[in-house]
């Protein structure tokens, strides 16, 4: 199973928290990616086998002796508190540390002004790359240019960190302060992703069930959602689904102004969100505020489903996490992320016709983003007040998590539990219900769902 970007991993945006709470997805075998994409899939990779064995629990060369305890602000992370889990337990092992995750979600945007107001946002920040900006200014970022270039595995990723650097303001000297979430190695106009980002993805067999009509439009959509609701109204529970559960705490998120899931959905007729602005097909700007533009559309779009009693009541008030649950109960029968079919689909659904799949909506021409080779917009740095010794644990983590090993637990999880891999090297997926079914974890591996 692979750990891709449902709200990502180091070098990508929520860091740490995706490897206990994401779930699986498809990338090309030689694509490296510091981070990566939710959704869930079956495969077989040809890759290296050797990331499966567990490791010694530290490196022997450094001196780990007394334990650490990272404060990480992360404006992406959705949990706060100390990090638990099995990913906790392979940096304990490797790396003597505890991460505490600071979160604006959680505790609310007054706690960025609280901490920064002491001079210590936090011993790793994961920002914004304009609030970035904002806090290199204000000497709240180490310079880290010294260190990185001891760092093997994001070395590998020089042009990318110089680029993001080179470009901050006032910065002519050129300093390194910040690392790229999301770096790829392939191309900056690469695209390695086998499925599009965002499109409508209907449970299949509730599609079938009533008559699978050929989708014109996103009325014709709404049509077909209303007719699956009426065919099945509650899920195998008795429990009430709807074809829509949203959630707002993603709001105003990734540089974004407006609601996220509208945000998200403007993609399908070939338009995307910039800012304040919407890029549309020609390569032209219009405000978000054009009515005769995809932002007008969408938000139509589903305040006509909410008309139609085809949203979920709870959508104004509960988070994302209450929204996943219902996703995983099979309490929702549209999704549109590529990565939310991590938390329903299985072979056994695929092959039974249960699973979520692209299903066309003849008017739309979709937008799609080439890889994210530069960075995805937010970044990576380490706190100005953290002392050396604090300092040597950090990069050494965050290059180990840049590494073959380090990318192997983001990307597929626990070998063995997650994964198999056979004599030749290929990686099986094992257990893709994990997720949904909360399956225990191996002891060994800390155990608990």
């Amino acid at each position: 199973m692979k750990l891709k970007r449902w709200i990502a991993t180091l070098l990508a945006t929520v860091m740490v928290l995706t490897a206990l709470a994401g779930c699986a997805g498809t990338s090309d075998a030689d694509k490296k990616d510091t981070a990566g994409d939710a959704s869930t899939t079956t495969e077989t990779k040809d890759q290296a086998a050797e990331p499966t064995a567990a490791p010694a629990a530290v490196d022997s060369a450094k001196n780990y002796d007394e334990t650490l305890t990272i404060d990480i602000y992360d404006v992406a992370a959705n949990y706060q508190g100390m990090q638990t889990g099995w990913f906790q337990k392979v940096v304990k092992d490797r790396f003597n540390i505890e991460l505490n995750i600071i979160a604006p979600q959680v505790a609310g945007d007054a706690i960025f002004q609280t901490r920064a107001s002491t001079g210590n946002l936090g011993d790793i920040v994961i920002l914004e790359s304009t609030d970035f900006a904002d806090c290199v200014k204000s000497g709240l970022i180490k310079d880290i240019g010294a260190g990185l270039a001891n760092c093997p595995n994001l070395m590998g990723y020089k042009e990318q960190i110089d680029v993001l650097n080179k470009g901050l303001p006032d910065n002519t000297a050129g300093i390194t302060y910040g690392i790229p979430c999301q770096m790829t190695n392939t191309s900056p106009t690469s695209y390695s992703q086998d499925v599009i980002y965002s499109s409508p993805l209907l449970r299949w067999d509730l599609y079938n069930k009533v008559g699978a009509p050929e989708i014109k439009d996103l009325n014709g959509l709404l049509d077909v959602l209303e007719a699956m609701m009426k065919a099945e109204p509650t899920n195998a529970d008795g429990d009430p689904a709807y074809p829509f559960s949203l959630w707002p705490d993603w709001d105003g998120g990734d540089g974004m102004m407006g609601i996220a899931n509208v945000v998200q959905l403007t993609t399908w007729y070939g338009e995307k969100i910039k800012g304040s602005v919407i890029l549309k097909p020609d390569g032209t700007f219009t405000p978000v505020t054009d009515k005769s533009a995809s932002y007008y559309k969408i938000l139509q779009f589903l305040n006509n489903a909410y008309s139609r009693g085809l949203v979920d009541p709870d959508s104004g008030t509960q988070d994302w996490n209450a929204a996943c649950a219902k996703m995983s109960a099979g309490q929702v029968y549209l999704m549109w992320y590529s990565w939310q079919v991590g938390f329903w689909n299985t072979q056994n659904r695929l092959a039974d016709g249960t699973a979520f799949i692209y299903t066309p909506v003849k008017d739309q021409k979709y937008y799609a983003d080439s890889d994210t080779y530069y960075g995805s917009g937010r970044v990576w740095g380490i706190g100005s007040q953290v002392d050396d010794a604090k300092y040597q644990r950090i990069l050494d983590f965050l290059d180990w998590y840049a590494s073959p090993e380090g990318l192997t637990f983001q990307h597929d999880g626990i070998p063995d539990f997650n994964y198999s891999v056979g004599a030749d090297g290929k990686f099986t997926l094992m257990n893709d219900s994990a997720l949904m079914d909360n399956l225990p974890v191996p002891a060994e591996w800390g155990g608990a769902g």
